[in-house]
């Protein structure tokens, strides 16, 4: 015989009675969508963070090649302020070369660099050597082509890296022509800079890990070189680098070309307007792309992780969570539903009690009080006293004016001017405006005319907000002056009362002092999902009413 589902021994249903197919597949495309939507955002975070940091990475190359480069122009602009400076001194202009040299050599260089004065054939003083040492000839350091030509042409020229005879280091020259009073010249100066320069001017640079800067000269060849913390000749650029940078006529960029080891490499560089020297600092593209590598890999891992998470934490919803999540939830909307119909009750009997007590104001304890004060009118008129009579029945006068005034005031506040006979935009203006005439306040009020088309349920609870609110400042702020605004944007409706009374003995975010003010006001509120924001400084008080603009239709 065929076994049913309701035919199981011992009365058992089978699991699928408890929960069908169709809410399975349904909680199983939740979790696998969650989880999936998590895992996508996750995956954008890492991959963005990671390529944002690679593209960081390109920036802090770029940015240290500019800065090598304005190092180096920053050197040579130095070597020439000193080279300047030399040219004038009255030694040279008189040809003392043996009081020049003695100039030359007290003159303070930078440690590897020293200072030369020649003539078109040879060195005739050098600062680190004395007057009348044997020195060598220019053609001993056989010149790069057209090197006169520059002197002739350019302020400042520089030489490519050569060989120093002198001192037997290799170096690189700045140079400047000496003029002559009809405009020619005779010597030229020399700031020599030697490796052990440029080695200095490259360690002061925090080049970034794992890449090689170099310097080059206006011909490409390449003067020093430094990776970590290692310094050496720039080794000779390779064929494809060379080339794809001699095609650039950019000041800077960069350039994806293999190194001199053949390894694929990033290149940036920054050419100096003023030498036309190129600075370069180079990374491998393997050592670039090793974090996206490695991040992809962890993320492939996280996704079979998150797969398997993903499915256990189906069979167990399905088996377990749910059935206790559905009565809870029933159990909350049950409850919520019975606060908000306890709390539209409770705001109901008190908006009635403040309707009952304002007429007993108005119909009894106010006639009470014109009775009174048309009798001190009559006593005044018919009694003939003295003056300390006069005098007390004018106190008398005054007092029942002011119990009156302020009877009105309080009537006013516990029953403003009913909805039903225009839109809130007008009857909050009404109000405010016969609230501050009433207190003797000053203030403004401003209310977005978009509030007449707010749900009637709504716009009552934002007038009786603002009439607690202002019944508050009568009641404790002593203010002078007070602000109500209603605004209206896209998302919220926004009910602002401020006033300038000192409110250093009241405490923000209580009602201390205010009866239950505070709580009628958040009351009105939970209907509408809206909250409520008090502020209390020294300066004065901050009333705030937020609630969700509701969605038209």
């Amino acid at each position: 015989m065929q076994t049913t589902s309701s035919d199981l021994p011992n009365g058992r249903q089978r699991p699928a009675e408890g929960l069908k197919p169709r809410l399975r597949r349904r909680l199983a495309l939740l979790i696998a969508c969650s989880l999936a939507f998590v895992f996508a955002l996750s995956a954008a975070y890492v991959i963005a963070n990671v390529l944002r940091a690679r593209s960081d990475e390109i920036e802090r190359l770029r940015a240290a090649s500019s800065l090598l480069s304005q190092a180096l122009d920053r050197e040579v602009a130095r070597s020439h302020a000193l080279l300047i400076g030399l040219e004038h001194s009255p030694a040279l202009q008189a040809h003392d070369i043996r009081a020049f040299q003695q100039q030359m050599a007290s003159t303070k260089v930078p440690d590897g660099a020293w200072l030369t004065l020649s003539d078109r054939e040879k060195l005739v003083a050098h600062s680190l050597r004395p007057f009348g040492s044997p020195l060598p000839t220019l053609a001993d350091f056989k010149p790069q082509p057209a090197f006169f030509e520059r002197i002739d042409q350019l302020d400042v020229s520089l030489t490519g890296r050569v060989l120093g005879v002198t001192l037997d280091k290799t170096a690189v020259a700045v140079n400047m022509k000496v003029r002559d009073a009809d405009g020619s010249w005779t010597y030229f100066l020399t700031t020599v800079l030697s490796d052990q320069r440029f080695a200095s001017i490259l360690k002061d640079q925090r080049m970034p890990a794992k890449v090689t800067a170099g310097i080059y000269d206006h011909n490409l060849h390449g003067v020093v070189a430094m990776r970590g913390k290692e310094v050496f000749i720039a080794p000779v650029m390779a064929p494809a680098a060379l080339s794809a940078l001699r095609a650039e006529s950019a000041a800077a960029g960069l350039i994806s070309a293999a190194d001199a080891e053949g390894h694929r490499s990033l290149l940036a560089y920054a050419r100096s307007d003023a030498t036309q020297w190129v600075s370069m600092v180079a990374t491998r593209q393997d050592d670039l792309d090793a974090p996206v590598h490695r991040a992809l890999k962890m993320l492939a891992l996280a996704g079979v992780l998150v797969g398997l998470a993903g499915f256990a934490a189906w069979r167990y919803l399905r088996r377990e969570i749910e059935p206790p999540i559905d009565q809870l939830e029933r159990n909350i909307a049950t409850a919520d539903a019975a606060v908000k119909h306890l709390t539209g009750r409770l705001l109901q009997a008190q908006e009635d009690e403040h309707q009952r007590i304002a007429r007993e104001l108005h119909d009894s304890t106010a006639q009470h009080l014109v009775g009174a004060m048309l009798g001190v009118v009559h006593l005044e008129r018919t009694l003939r006293t003295d003056d300390s009579t006069r005098s007390v029945l004018k106190d008398v006068k005054t007092t029942v004016e002011s119990a009156l005034n302020e009877l009105r005031t309080f009537t006013l506040l516990l029953h403003p001017r009913d909805l039903g006979e225009s839109g809130l935009a007008h009857a909050l203006t009404d109000f405010v405006q016969g609230f501050l005439r009433r207190a003797g306040l000053r203030g403004t009020v401003s209310v977005d005319e978009a509030a007449d088309s707010l749900p009637f349920e709504l716009q009552r609870s934002l007038l009786r907000i603002a009439q607690a609110a202002l019944a508050n400042v009568y009641r404790h702020a002593k203010a002078t002056q007070v602000r109500v605004s209603l605004e209206i944007n896209a998302q919220h409706i926004v009910l602002s009362v401020d006033d300038d009374g000192p409110g250093g003995g009241r405490q923000s975010g209580s009602d201390q002092g205010h009866g239950v003010g505070i709580p009628s006001m958040q009351g009105r509120l939970i209907p509408f999902g809206g909250e409520l924001k008090l502020e209390i400084t020294a300066s004065g008080t901050s009333v705030r009413a937020i609630v969700p603009r509701p969605v038209a239709g």
